[in-house]
């Protein structure tokens, strides 16, 4: 956050920012399980590197602000974790 911080201050034509996290996880749904490389943003990271998504939508800061238990993955991790079935759970996912 120190980052973020100075560079926001040293480079006021920054106007979108965000830190970021990486690690190698084991991600398992069902029987399936794989290693993928897991990455932390705020909310803000799909203006940051301008990510579209496939389907189901992005989180947000209310989920941020929530801790909600919210993923997106990519297609590899979509194709090898469910095998053609819905990716998408939960009530707010349309």
């Amino acid at each position: 956050m120190d980052d973020v911080d100075t560079l926001t201050t040293n480079l006021p034509q920054i106007t979108h920012i965000t830190p970021e996290v990486e690690k190698q996880s084991n991600i398992a749904v069902r029987h399936a399980n794989f290693q993928f490389p897991s990455h932390g943003n705020y909310a803000n990271v799909d203006s940051v590197r301008a990510l579209k998504l496939g389907q189901g939508r992005f989180y947000n800061n209310q989920d941020e602000m929530q801790r909600a238990r919210v993923a997106v993955i990519g297609s590899e991790a979509k194709e090898k974790l469910f095998s053609g079935l819905n990716a998408i759970w939960g009530a707010d996912s349309h």
